[in-house]
């Protein structure tokens, strides 16, 4: 008799051994049934499964008494993010029932924050200013524009459901496909840059924003942003029949899925395959002519895992991002994973082609229009706001009729040099290769017989903000 047996555990062809102890530890879990119960694998002292062997070693540690949280730079996987990592090392310790894990990760995730991002995916961020009437009526030139009075930055948060988003005040959002015209465009400039000074780290593509609301007299300004983190969306049921394996053959490369990988996101077209009445159910093999590189993301799926956005590291070959997130798709079509599908749609829409609206307005006096007037005199250095619009905005609105300016006599030239001065001094890190210029319109706004003013907007495309 060995005085610990030994069982081995491989993941993707990585072998790792774990002993009783192992086993045993924070029991009852997956081990405990595949190696001490009554199945095949309690003789084999063997299990294979398609899982991560990156987070087992996370799983491992863990299974020896060890502390595995909070993650070190070392641990997260180098395809993973440090947020992913903790994600799918609680979908692992949900799939190998490891209750104690799991409460660690939830623990970990509440004092960080995380799990209330999980469990109430909206954050509500807020801020009140106060204004003293006798003060504003004794300064000079004091800007009545009670868009340039909303607070820059919010000095009070929490997360709710999204049942909450039905109930007042967040029922009455404005959001941002109904804030119309250049004065839409600069709440929305105001909204975002509010957004941005009160979100640590904050990345467009990991937060939508749902809508704002301002009380009556602007008091109050709140702001919706909903994190999008698939894993929080996707749970593994259990499978408890540990003998079964799957196995898909693509192109010459063999996958084994568990019966839990094949009825994550089902109905699908594995179930029809191996659950079905056809002969694969017998034999539990296919063989496809799909690409073998992309579905290593699609099994990481099928364990619950965050598998977007993509990361660089993960992508197969030399492919780059768009593509690999269109064929992606088109393999969630096929394989009929509608949650996958939906992730990957989801995905295309934050990352469709963004442009950045410049703004500002200018006056013209009457007799200014002479042989002297110039676009690099009257129009200013830096523009007065700037906003992160989708290419579907463009030719709407206040963003309809653009024009390019053509070097064809002095005016345009100047007004070239202009737009290219107000883009330097204006988007951060400019650089012509990456922002490019859609083009410009202006309309008059108001005036008299001495003056008129003109609302002007400047649309450059950020050709790296969606890949």
């Amino acid at each position: 008799m060995e005085f610990s047996p030994k069982y081995t555990v491989s993941l993707s062809g990585k072998d790792f051994r774990l002993d009783q102890s192992q086993v045993e530890f924070d029991s009852p879990n997956y081990f405990t049934a595949c190696f001490l119960g009554d199945f095949h694998e309690a003789q084999t002292r063997r299990i294979e499964l398609s899982r991560d062997p990156d987070i087992f070693h996370l799983i491992a540690s863990y299974l020896s008494g060890y502390s595995v949280l909070p993650l070190t730079d070392k641990k997260i996987p180098a395809t993973m993010s440090p947020a992913s990592t903790l994600y799918n090392l609680r979908a692992d310790a949900r799939f190998y029932q490891l209750q104690g894990l799991v409460k660690e990760c939830d623990r970990f995730m509440n004092h960080t924050g995380i799990k209330n991002i999980k469990d109430n995916r909206f954050l509500v961020i807020g801020a009140k200013a106060y204004h003293n009437n006798d003060e504003m009526d004794s300064m000079e030139d004091y800007d009545y524009d009670p868009i340039r009075r909303i607070p820059t930055r919010a000095n009070w948060r929490t997360y709710v459901t999204e049942e909450k988003l039905n109930q007042e005040p967040l029922n009455q959002l404005t959001t941002p496909q109904s804030a119309h015209g250049s004065r839409g465009l600069k709440m929305k400039s105001v909204v975002e840059g509010f957004v941005r000074s009160s979100i640590k780290d904050y990345r467009p593509l990991h937060w939508k924003l749902v809508g704002w609301w301002s009380k009556e007299q602007n008091e109050r300004v709140n702001t919706v942003s909903e994190l999008d983190e698939q894993a929080n969306i996707y749970y593994l049921f259990m499978a408890q029949e540990y003998e079964q394996k799957y196995t898909v053959c693509l192109q010459g490369r063999e996958f084994i899925l568990r019966r839990s990988q094949i009825e994550f996101d089902s109905p699908n077209y594995f179930t029809s395959c191996f659950l079905g009445d056809f002969h694969e159910a017998e034999t539990r093999r296919i063989e496809l002519d799909r690409d073998p590189d992309l579905f290593r993301i699609v099994t990481s799926y099928l364990n619950g895992y965050t598998v977007l956005p993509l990361n660089e590291k993960s992508l197969p070959g030399s492919a780059s991002l768009r593509p690999t997130l269109l064929n992606l798709r088109a393999d969630a079509q096929f394989y009929q994973l509608d949650g996958l599908l939906k992730a990957c749609d989801e995905e295309l829409e934050r990352r469709k082609s963004r442009c950045i609206v410049l703004g500002f307005s200018y006056r013209i006096i009457d007799g200014d229009l002479d042989e002297y007037w110039s676009y690099l005199k009257a129009w200013p250095a830096e523009a007065e706001w700037q906003a992160y619009v989708v290419e579907d905005s463009i030719g709407q609105g206040p963003l309809e009729n653009l024009k390019q300016p053509r070097p064809s006599h002095k005016f345009e030239l100047e007004c070239m040099a202009a737009i290219e001065r107000l883009a330097s001094h204006s988007i951060k890190n400019y650089d012509p290769r990456r922002h490019v210029l859609v083009g410009w319109n202006e309309k008059e706004t108001s005036g008299d017989e001495n003056h008129t003013v003109y609302d002007v907007q400047i649309v450059y495309e950020d050709r790296e903000a969606a890949f």
